[in-house]
């Protein structure tokens, strides 16, 4: 039965109500089974509240079930759900929140790295590379005597001499000469070349490289010749310094000393007439692949001994 009072079921036969102490036979209509129209009313009131929590509590199933059949991939035309590798990687599928990156805006977020500068030249680089050469590369004892000159035209061609000469030297070939003329004599070692530069690359800001497609020989090395009226014999050698040469290698000034030989610095010094090495090449210079001879440029005079 109900308190006719506070509304509250209590047990049948309380004469006071236990939540608000309300006399029960004393007040009307206490003995009734609802809240104020009698027992039958009640049962009616339970019976509807019963229907309404179980119908919320279905709703509330349905309702998680539907989440629970999406979340795992469930469709609602009756396929089954599709497996983790059929579907698309979701970092290349931007969200429909999220706008995808226009195609021309960098990311900030990774710094660009620079551009590499090794690189073969094209036709108007490479011409004015070559232009922008000195005017000779000189390979030489650093005070006068023997030497190797090379100079490179725009165009790639290039040509240059070697010399040497010895004073009352003695070779072979110069049993030719009648021997009380020998003291008279002075031998030159010689060579007049040519050829023509191919590719040149960038290796880095202060080197490139420069491939030799031709080389020739004025005079074939290995041969001789005796000029009697000058007595003077000519022994036709490799030029010094480019002796089976196929590349070249040229050094701007400001190119740091790391990776250059010993060998190759010592003989920058003694062609620039240096005494002590800073911390880059002070001169533009240049050197065979083949060897460790080092050139330097020079536009005029060479310095000073």
């Amino acid at each position: 039965m109900f308190c006719p009072n506070c509304k509250r079921e209590i047990q049948d036969g309380d004469k006071f109500c236990r939540f608000c102490g309300c006399d029960i036979s004393a007040a009307p209509g206490a003995r009734g089974r609802g809240p104020a129209d009698g027992g039958e009313a009640a049962l009616r009131f339970r019976r509807a509240r019963t229907l309404a929590v179980t119908g919320l509590a279905l709703v509330l199933l349905i309702g998680c079930s539907a989440a629970l059949w999406y979340g795992l991939g469930g469709r609602g035309d009756g396929a089954p759900p599709a497996s983790a590798e059929a579907a698309p990687p979701t970092e290349d599928v931007p969200g429909a929140d999220t706008p995808a990156p226009a195609e021309d805006a960098p990311n900030t977020d990774t710094p660009v790295p620079a551009e590499t500068p090794s690189a073969v030249l094209g036709a108007d680089e490479r011409r004015e590379f070559l232009s922008s050469l000195p005017g000779v590369f000189r390979y030489s004892s650093g005070a006068g005597g023997w030497y190797t000159e090379l100079n490179i035209a725009p165009d790639g061609s290039f040509g240059g001499r070697f010399l040497d000469f010895n004073a009352g030297g003695w070779e072979p070939e110069m049993e030719v000469i009648p021997p009380e003329l020998r003291a008279e004599y002075v031998q030159y070692y010689w060579c007049d070349f040519s050829g023509r530069i191919g590719e040149v690359e960038r290796i880095s800001e202060y080197e490139y490289a420069l491939s030799i497609d031709e080389m020739d020989f004025a005079q074939e090395p290995g041969s001789w010749r005796n000029d009697t009226a000058e007595k003077v014999f000519y022994n036709y050698r490799e030029p010094a310094g480019l002796e089976g040469a196929t590349e070249l290698r040229v050094y701007l000034p400001g190119r740091s000393l790391e990776g250059l030989s010993e060998e190759f610095l010592n003989m920058y010094m003694m062609c620039a007439n240096i005494f002590e090495l800073g911390e880059s090449l002070e001169y533009w210079s240049l050197r065979s692949t083949a060897g460790e001879a080092a050139f330097c440029g020079y536009n005029g005079e060479q310095p000073a001994v």
